[in-house]
């Protein structure tokens, strides 16, 4: 995790901060010799108003965006490329939420505001401002934010272990091997990475078969999966990195006919080496016949 400081006065963030966050826009916009302040530091910008088509993260508070017109923001930035976030209040996340879901427009990171004092991350959350000006003593607001932020940090500057970033939208696919069956579609086991964890989509007795379910819950950066067989005993890996750079690793296996013929096993965390062992270990020794996962984009339509 790292700490992130934002201010409507740049000059009032020590010049050492690592990251910091400023406006684009509004009364408070941060002139370029604020933002040089911070030659060495992650920049963070903010949008206030939404129609102003710049930005990373659109703020929604009073006199600023709203719940409904930030939808409309994400959507423009979107369209140019950025990955956007949303800020917010906690007591107004859920407006904002539903502000998204009613409008049928995929959810964007959010960074949450309650100044708890606590920097821990809410679940759903990609930054938590935790400590207004009161708390820190000084004319800036401070941040817990997670070690990869998607639109902010650039794409690998995580180490990840199953090939490739996964933000939202992203779903990995693997291949059945032959001889398996399944309902719904029996060709190809799909996963995505979601606001709230991963889903799977595959065969009961999960859930609906052929429908998507949840099958991890958390906050996802990646997520692969592939097919290996040995001796005639077919199993489905997933393995899946988190925001925090945690891989977890489970395995679905031939199981209980009375309960849809396939369990998973219970997921198994690991913060070790870079490399998915595993995976190399499965691909490498003989008689394995491993299908490793790809990467398509889909942007949550499915």
């Amino acid at each position: 995790m790292r700490t992130m400081y934002d201010s409507v006065d740049a000059g009032a963030i020590r010049a050492d901060a690592a990251m910091v966050a400023g406006y684009v826009d509004g009364i408070f916009k941060w002139l370029p010799n604020g933002w040089a302040r911070f030659p060495n530091a992650i920049h963070v910008p903010i949008a206030v108003f939404p129609d102003t088509n710049d930005g990373i993260v659109g703020d929604v508070e009073s006199g600023d965006m709203t719940p409904a017109t930030c939808v409309g923001w994400v959507v423009r930035r979107r369209a140019v490329g950025i990955d956007p976030t949303i800020y917010m209040s906690l007591s107004n996340w859920g407006n904002v939420r539903s502000a998204f879901r009613n409008a049928q427009v995929a959810e964007p990171w959010y960074w949450v505001a309650d100044y708890d004092n606590i920097p821990v991350l809410f679940n759903g959350s990609i930054a938590k401002q935790y400590a207004n000006s009161r708390l820190t003593g000084g004319n800036y607001d401070a941040s817990i934010v997670a070690d990869y932020w998607p639109g902010i940090d650039k794409p690998g500057s995580v180490p990840s272990r199953i090939g490739g970033s996964s933000s939202m939208g992203m779903i990995a696919f693997a291949a059945r091997p032959a001889g398996i069956s399944g309902t719904g579609d029996p060709a190809v086991d799909r996963a995505r990475v979601t606001r709230t964890g991963v889903d799977w989509r595959g065969d009961s007795p999960y859930w609906t078969p052929g429908q998507w379910g949840s099958i991890w819950t958390g906050q996802a950066r990646d997520v692969g999966l592939g097919w290996f067989s040995q001796d005639g005993v077919h199993t489905l890996m997933f393995q899946i990195l988190d925001i925090g750079g945690t891989m977890f690793t489970n395995v679905l296996h031939a199981g209980d006919p009375a309960k849809g013929g396939w369990q998973l096993g219970s997921w198994q965390s690991d913060t070790g080496g870079l490399v998915p062992a595993a995976l190399i270990d499965l691909s490498a020794s003989g008689g394995v016949a491993f299908v490793p996962h790809t990467h398509t984009t889909d942007k949550g339509s499915v």
